[in-house]
């Protein structure tokens, strides 16, 4: 190691710890947008703690992706100063590419023509029905402005099992594709807590533990790469009579039985964010599933492909949106968890309770 390099470890804002790889120093190869993001910050705010703050995390999350960043990297970015941290060279090198990164995601993409699409006019954005249909649908109208001319295509994918990477210029799932000629980084974590309707809990009360579950009703979701097994370990492979009354292989349709006093289940917590006509049960879950996005290679600098990840970001950033966060956040704190202080409610208007038949 050179003697910059030691002074440099050894300069570090604490809790910087010296690269635990062995890989070659300089290298930018698998660096990710998210950790990235992190280091943008701590360099215009000039600490851990500020970029904590203003990120709404940890000082321990922000110093996790310093370290993922110069163990990928293999050198260290960060020197302690009298105020807080500040960019070594290594880091000045990682930051440029970090910004050109930043200005391409913020550039409005107007020369088409630079498109590298699988089909031409056309972005492929390919996710679950979940997110797809109650996330990001409502949003689709921010991102036109961005396109240009470009269509963007919403693919629902029903199997989330299945690699869809060949099919899709971008894609979003509960795991890495295989394919190594795509560019894939973690955009958002799914927490997940047991749901119902008022209704319902009106006439069968809360349960309060996992043995009480077992004498509800549960509305469940089966569709392959969606893991239904895991009732097993809260409630035991011993299934009462009418446990299951509901069974069904899309998200939405889950939402709106339960919404309507079918029964209860487990969903992630930003139901909660688009329909107050269901609400969280205890006992929780902790659950969490991290959600990856990933694209072609040959698609980086492509202004649609690069148009459709900025706003992928904006769309699940925890700092508006806390259900999307590393850490858990309690869907009773939503109101006041995001920069925005309350929750819109986007389709209580569709998932309202209708009369029973």
């Amino acid at each position: 190691m050179r003697k910059d390099q030691a002074v440099a470890i050894q300069n570090s804002e604490q809790g910087v710890q010296r690269v635990r790889t062995a890989g070659p120093a300089g290298t930018l190869h698998g660096l990710a947008w998210d950790d990235l993001r992190f280091f943008l910050q701590v360099d215009r705010l000039g600490s851990l703690r500020a970029a904590a703050t203003a990120e709404k995390v940890t000082v321990n999350t922000v110093r996790a992706r310093i370290e993922k960043l110069e163990a990928g990297y293999g050198a260290p970015l960060l020197r302690r100063t009298r105020t807080g941290s500040a960019p070594t060279d290594a880091g000045e090198a990682v930051l440029e590419v970090a910004r050109e990164m930043q200005r391409a995601a913020q550039a409005s993409p107007r020369d088409t023509s630079r498109n590298v699409l699988i089909a031409p006019g056309e972005v492929r954005l390919f996710c679950s029905e979940g997110l797809g249909l109650l996330w990001l649908t409502p949003r689709l109208g921010g991102l036109r402005q961005h396109l240009g001319g470009v269509t963007v295509n919403l693919a629902i994918d029903y199997d989330l099992s299945r690699d869809r990477s060949s099919h899709a210029d971008i894609s979003l799932a509960f795991h890495k594709p295989q394919d190594p000629d795509m560019v894939t980084s973690r955009l958002a974590t799914l927490h997940y807590m047991v749901f119902a309707a008022p209704s319902y809990l009106r006439e069968h009360g809360i349960p309060a533990t996992f043995d009480d579950m077992r004498r509800h009703r549960i509305v469940e979701q089966v569709t392959p790469g969606v893991n239904s097994g895991l009732i097993d370990f809260f409630l035991g492979t011993e299934r009462p009579d009418g446990l299951i009354p509901i069974r069904t292989n899309s998200s939405l349709a889950q939402l709106w039985a339960v919404a309507n006093g079918a029964g209860i289940a487990p969903m992630p917590t930003f139901v909660r964010a688009v329909t107050r006509n269901v609400v969280p049960i205890g006992p929780p879950l902790n659950l969490r599933f991290d959600l990856f996005c990933s694209y072609h290679a040959s698609g980086r600098g492509s202004p649609a492909v690069e148009a459709v990840l900025a706003w992928l970001r904006r769309c699940f950033d925890g700092g508006d949106h806390p259900w999307f966060r590393d850490h858990f956040v309690h869907p009773d704190a939503f109101g006041t968890a995001g920069k925005g202080g309350r929750v819109v409610s986007l389709f209580d208007n569709l998932i309202d309770p209708v009369a029973r038949s």
